[in-house]
């Protein structure tokens, strides 16, 4: 049983190794033809994901906070950043004008869609050459251990 552990430990090992290294080689690719900074490429992602999955268009910026894990300051300095990009607009409360809500802009979600079409074409390149039946077995397993971790 302490063999079968210590099998365990040295395959999960791997498996982050692994991980960590599809990472580190990956995210440059991904990010070559990127004109905006991951920060910015991350907060008009959670915007997009709320406006289509949620329907909603405007977001408060704690809100963002919160699905971001970034703090208050580093959000509001990227969304000055897209806001002079035109990529966002802030919509100032009616009843308070201190508070405003965060909408991305057309141009906001044209320059996602591109950033988006240039990891599609490279993600497309990877699954051809793994081919469909590993890449459905490596998608089975990822939606499994999301399911794990979820619960």
């Amino acid at each position: 049983m302490k063999e079968d552990n210590e099998t365990l430990k040295k395959e999960l090992k791997e498996f982050v190794y692994y991980l960590h290294s599809i990472n580190k080689i990956f995210t440059p690719k991904m990010d070559c033809h990127l004109v905006l900074p991951k920060s910015e490429f991350f907060l008009l992602t959670i915007l997009l994901r709320e406006k289509k999955e949620n329907k909603v268009d405007e977001i408060y910026p704690s809100k963002i906070s919160d699905k971001s894990r970034l703090s208050r300051p580093a959000i509001t300095q990227t969304l000055n950043s897209l806001e002079k990009k035109g990529y966002i607009i802030r919509v100032l409360e009616e009843n308070d004008r201190r508070k405003f809500k965060v909408s991305i802009t057309e141009e906001g979600i044209q320059i996602l869609n591109e950033a988006f079409e240039d990891k599609f074409t490279q993600l497309m390149e990877i699954a051809n050459k793994l081919g469909e039946e590993k890449i459905k077995q490596l998608l089975d397993i990822f939606k499994e251990i999301v399911e794990i971790y979820k619960n």
